[in-house]
This record gives structure tokens, sequence and C-alpha cells, in this order.
């Protein structure tokens, strides 16, 4: 139980620094999911645009878990919305995966509304080297209303980190809820930097980032890049209007 409340923690922190980051553009639309502990289900926060909020508003309250056929298990049933069939199909066809993030990053699904592909040429967005893929519904809707609809959405991700429905939203995968939220980050930091590089010349790939063994004797600290991002953007979040004690 206690490993269940550490998870909606991170859910409520994560989904706050989504919104705090920008990345959710200038909309209050998005939602972090996480696999629950049991593997056949997961935790999500329900949306409650109608009721003028949004993802920076998440509280504990708003987390609902949902089986992998994207029925109510448990939770404050506020909202049924059919993008969670985006998350479920992603879980079952992943076994992998720990986090989807649904986000609307401004440049990043700019960038996916073209042929441009979106590729790291510094260290932001280096776990993003298989690009992004590009989903178009075949009856040409943007979102994704059916479990039908989720099926597809998975299929096209396929082993991939990022997914654009394009014109729409862009889902990231995570092995965890913190390295979703970063990837998710890390994917418009890419695409803005790609922006800007393209008006001086052809950008050139950056290769995989990886951090530095420590010296031997040295204090413990955080094992990857992804961790230390974390960590940074929870002090950022503490410092703003978003901040939450849980």
């Amino acid at each position: 139980m206690a490993d269940i409340e550490e998870l909606k923690k991170k859910i409520v922190i994560g989904s706050r620094i989504l919104y705090n980051e920008g990345i959710c553009g200038k909309f209050p639309f998005g939602h972090l999911s996480a696999r629950h502990p049991d593997g056949d289900k997961f935790i999500i926060s329900y949306k409650g645009h109608g009721e003028g909020r949004h993802v920076g508003d998440v509280v504990m309250e708003d987390l609902q878990v949902l089986d992998l056929e994207g029925n109510f298990v448990e939770g404050t049933f506020k909202e049924f919305y059919d993008e969670i069939f985006a998350h479920s199909e992603i879980y079952k066809a992943r076994p992998d995966v720990m986090s989807v993030s649904h986000v609307h990053p401004p440049v990043a699904k700019a960038i996916c509304t073209t042929d441009a592909e979106i590729i790291p040429i510094v260290g932001a967005g280096t776990n993003l080297e298989a690009g992004v893929k590009k989903f178009e519904h075949p009856s040409g809707t943007r979102l994704i209303g059916t479990k039908e609809d989720g099926v597809l959405l998975a299929q096209c991700l396929g082993n991939g980190k990022a997914v654009a429905i394009r014109g729409f939203a862009i889902d990231v995968v995570g092995t965890s809820v913190e390295d979703a939220v970063t990837s998710s980050i890390g994917l418009e930091e890419a695409a803005k930097m790609l922006v800007t590089a393209r008006q001086f010349g052809t950008p050139k790939r950056f290769g995989k980032f990886s951090m530095s063994p420590r010296p031997p004797g040295s204090p413990p600290g955080p094992e990857s890049r992804g961790s230390l991002l974390w960590i940074y953007y929870v002090k950022r979040l503490a410092d703003s209007k978003w901040a939450i004690n849980l």
C-alpha cells in the first residue's frame, strides 16, 4: 500500500511539473498515468476541464485506478474520457512501459504536423534517438476515441519512446513516472533547439548521452541523468505557484 501511495504522489507531482514546465502548452489538457504495481491496472488522473481545472491542479483525490480494458476499479470517479485507451493499450502492448505522459508540447507538436523529424542535437532528448512516430487515424480523426483506436496508436508506437497524434498531442512512455515526465520535457527542449539550429545551418545528430562513472569513495547520488533532472524539476515546482505538500 505504501508503494501505491508513493506512486500516486509521483503522478501528482509529475502532472504539476508538466504544467509548470509548459509541456501542456497554453491549454488545460494533458494527463499522466503509471502502471499499477499489480501490473494489470494503471493509475491516472481525471481531466476536470469542465470544472476549469488543468493538469497543474491535480491532487491525490483526482486519481483513479482502471484495468487494462479501461474499466473503473477504484477512486473518485469524476469523469470518463476516451483517451484512457491511449494509455491502456500501450500498457497492454508494452510490458516494459511503467508510465505514459499524454501532453501538448507546442514546438514538438508543430514539427510533428510536418514531414520533418525531431532529432536530438544537444543533450536534451537524447533518449529519443528513435525519433517520434507519427500516428494518423485512417478516418482522419485526431482523437483516440475507442479501444480500437488505442490499439492502432500502440502499434504505431511499437518499441519507440514517443508517438505523435498528428495535430493533437504526443504520448511519451517511460520506465518510470520520472522517466516519462523528464523525457516529455526533453522532447520539447530538443524540438526548440532543432528549430533554432536550422536558422544557422544543418543540425547534426547528438550522440547518446551517458553520465561519467562516480569516482571510488564518492557519496551516493542519482544513477542517471533523468534522476538528476527529476530532482531539478521537483525543486522548480516547489518554487512555483503549482507547489503542493504531499
